[in-house]
């Protein structure tokens, strides 16, 4: 995957504006189903207490669990972008795809028809960003190819608190840390994250 999304968390308002542009993009009705999420992440002691926001839609891994465990082939990667797609015509709504993903970034709608981003392949192959980089007004999120990070490379991660990003399927999220988020001695957890801990078991039971 040549390509990748920058999020700078230090710039991030926790607006949402870039969940509700994926939603608009992508007709999505159902109130609690977004290919694109924001959480706002909390923790410290009074007086020195902390917040940061993180913005995730699915990794695009260039290892994907999903290609791997769907057995009809409907998870496919596509060249030109290097982006995963997905075949409805092929699906057999399995779920295997969402029981794997370790971004939990794969979902089904009460059809139980499955739903990802498919990073707005459709505006890419216009030569636009996607609808959620275009959307966001602190331009905190940004879609470039990785040969073109430079210098914003220097201090990205690919893992956070309470998101692990592991390097094991290379995602194509690279984020912009505030101190607080960056992960320490394997310390990854922050306490009462229902989000992180259905995140965290996914990585473990794919290793």
């Amino acid at each position: 995957m040549k390509y990748c999304f920058y999020y700078d968390m230090r710039r991030c308002s926790g607006c949402k504006v870039c969940h509700i542009a994926c939603r608009d993009k992508n007709r999505m009705n159902a109130p609690n189903l977004s290919l694109r999420k924001v959480e706002s992440i909390e923790g410290g002691r009074f007086p020195d207490v902390w917040s940061y926001n993180l913005s995730y839609s699915c990794n695009h891994c260039e290892k994907a669990l999903c290609i791997d465990k769907c057995p009809t082939g409907a998870m496919y990667r596509e060249t030109k972008f290097g982006s995963v797609q997905w075949n409805k015509n092929k699906c057999i709504s399995c779920h295997n795809c969402i029981r794997v993903c370790p971004y939990n970034a794969v979902h089904a709608d009460k059809d139980r028809i499955v739903q990802k981003c498919d990073l707005c392949i459709d505006l890419l192959e216009k030569g636009q960003s996607p609808a959620c980089v275009s959307a966001c007004s602190t331009r905190s999120l940004k879609f470039m190819e990785k040969n073109k990070l430079g210098s914003l490379n220097k201090d990205a991660v690919l893992e956070v608190k309470n998101y692990p990003g592991n390097k094991k399927y290379k995602p194509i999220l690279y984020i912009k840390p505030i101190k607080e988020a960056k992960v320490k001695n394997g310390n990854k957890k922050i306490k009462n994250d229902k989000n992180f801990k259905k995140r965290s078991n996914n990585i473990e039971k794919n290793k």
